[in-house]
């Protein structure tokens, strides 16, 4: 996972192993939060 500052945003990208596991397709959108050392996603819609 590469995470990009874009101005006040975050970018994220997850490699295409983690969409699989995930179910992600493309235009999902994706929460997450801060869980100590790991940032933790999750599939919102």
């Amino acid at each position: 996972m590469i995470v990009r500052k874009n101005g006040v945003s975050l970018q994220v990208t997850v490699p295409v192993n983690a969409r699989k596991v995930l179910g992600l397709e493309s235009g999902d959108i994706l929460g997450f939060f801060w869980d100590g050392e790991r940032i933790v996603l999750r599939k919102v819609s």
